[in-house]
């Protein structure tokens, strides 16, 4: 054997060696992610409580236990409905705080299987596989966009099968991709659309590539899938009515856009004064460049193109839903790590490599380390609630007043916005301002039950406008301020409250007779 052979043959054992070494940190890395969602009983993330509420409701809808049947009704016709229906089942065993932590690490889990399997698939380099943990904790995280989340993975599906129907059509792989757009259409409408928009974009990429052969059976899948969409959107407009568009805002002018995208990843906010964050999140995204990979083929690259577009052209806020571009900033990652191509196996045993190695996953390590330092600080910022939630007895009619909304320890303005709903999700109770205002939730108020508050009067209570034409139809009032505002609001009901219980911030109010 030859000098050079041998330099060879120990370059080789080293580079796997390193291989082994990078996929067991991985690995590990992957676990402690998941394990954050344990880091604290109630997670720090806006919009949760609303939903954790909601499929409350639902079970005991189901059972015939919830006094709020007259109130409110179940509706089916919901593309929120598959990510609902993972939770309902664990709520008949774990309570609802559990039930969502375990439905969101599952999710994670699964949103890392299905990029590594999509990475697999486009044959990217695997060395990447770092960059699938780096967004799931950033903005859909800190708004609490619980069905996104928990969609996310079966959008993944969605797009490996387009990817592989775009390659080799045929009858079953046409009737997987159908069923997993049906799937897709309800767990998440949004996501819905864009995985059509994408699975499309592959579709005309393959008949680029092949002349036009076989343009049935690689258009069939859409056509049914677009079909089904109307269908769906028919019945539900003639169950619910025209949903109406308020509030359609289009956001960050398009120039600015791609430079808030480092923010919407890790929600690293100006205000945050934790800079490092977004460097060490660029730092990771230019982990190709430091490797000196090269572009990947043409799919990948369209996919990548497709999303920018999502990024650029969506809107803000539309159809009464809000974040709606910011959302996708969970897939820049993996679709960046997607466009790049792996190299040759000498090339991984590489000094450049083993440094290249380093840097990402000591940027991935930070983010996350950040994220979870900020969710076991919440847990104990976030105790004193437990207090006046006890107090509360079970299945009476609440307002959630809450006049400080912001968490220092999650670094998360709005934390605490929806926090009254937690009495909902695990006393049976209901809660106001509530999500059952909008079309798209699987619990709507009856059509002759209108909701005592819409979502322009619960951002009115943050200026301490007092609702006073419907304190009597509460009999608690959970409001989180300090006691010199908590005065200010006896002083301005007209019915008189009394503290039940209180502790820190968080104080319970009790409605007494009102006059009349």
């Amino acid at each position: 054997m030859t000098s050079l052979q041998s330099v060879a043959l120990s370059a080789r054992a080293t580079g796997l060696t390193l291989a082994r070494a990078e996929r067991v940190l991985l690995a590990l890395t992957v676990l402690a992610a998941a394990g954050m969602m344990w880091l604290a009983p109630r997670l720090p993330m806006i919009d949760v409580p609303q939903h954790a509420a909601q499929v409350a409701l639902w079970r005991d809808l189901l059972l015939g236990q919830s006094p709020w049947s007259e109130v409110v009704r179940i509706n089916l016709f919901t593309p929120y409905l598959i990510g609902y229906g993972l939770m309902l089942p664990l709520s008949f065993v774990f309570s609802m705080e559990v039930t969502t932590r375990l439905v969101l690490t599952l999710a994670f889990l699964a949103f890392v299987a299905l990029c590594m399997a999509l990475r697999r698939q486009f044959g990217a380099d695997r060395r990447l596989d770092w960059l699938f943990v780096l967004s799931f904790f950033g903005m859909c995280w800190k708004w609490g966009f619980l069905t996104f989340l928990v969609s996310s993975p079966v959008f993944l599906l969605f797009l490996l099968l387009a990817a592989r129907h775009a390659q080799d059509p045929g009858g079953k792989r046409s009737l997987m991709l159908v069923l997993a757009g049906t799937f897709l259409l309800f767990s998440h409408g949004l996501l819905f659309l864009a995985a059509l928009f994408l699975g499309g974009l592959l579709m005309l990429e393959q008949v680029w590539a092949h002349r036009g052969e076989a343009l049935v059976a690689r258009f069939l899948p859409y056509v049914v899938l677009s079909v089904i969409c109307i269908g769906f959107r028919l019945a539900t407009q003639q169950m619910e009515g025209a949903m109406q568009n308020h509030g359609f805002t289009y956001g960050t002018p398009l120039w600015q856009r791609p430079l808030t995208w480092l923010i919407h990843i890790t929600d690293a906010e100006d205000h945050d004064n934790v800079g490092f964050l977004q460097l060490a999140t660029a730092a990771a995204l230019c982990a190709p460049l430091l490797y000196g990979l090269r572009l990947n083929r043409r799919a990948p690259l369209v996919l990548l193109a497709g999303l920018f577009a999502i990024l650029c052209i969506v809107p803000a806020n539309a159809f009464e839903t809000g974040g709606l571009f910011y959302r996708f900033a969970l897939f820049l990652p993996p679709f960046i790590a997607f466009a790049f191509r792996a190299p040759a196996p000498m090339d991984t045993a590489s000094a450049r490599s083993f440094g290249s190695g380093v840097v990402l996953a000591a940027s991935c390590w930070l983010v996350l380390g950040v994220q979870g330092s900020r969710i076991a600080a919440f847990a104990q910022e976030s105790k004193p609630f437990e207090t006046v939630l006890a107090a509360a007895q079970p299945g009476k009619r609440a307002l959630a007043l809450i006049l400080d909304e912001d968490s220092p320890a999650a670094v998360n303005e709005r934390a605490y916005g929806h926090w009254g709903l937690w009495y909902q999700a695990e006393k049976h109770g209901f809660v106001d301002f509530n999500f059952a205002f909008f079309p798209p939730q699987v619990i709507r108020f009856r059509p002759d039950h209108k909701a005592i508050m819409d979502e322009e009067e619960r951002l009115s209570l943050g200026q301490y406008v007092w609702p006073d034409r419907f304190i009597n139809q509460y009999t608690y009032v959970f409001v989180r301020g300090s006691a010199e505002k908590v005065e200010l609001v006896k002083k301005m009901s007209r019915c008189p409250l009394a503290i039940v219980a209180s502790d820190g911030l968080w104080f319970l109010l009790e409605r007494g007779a009102c006059p009349g």
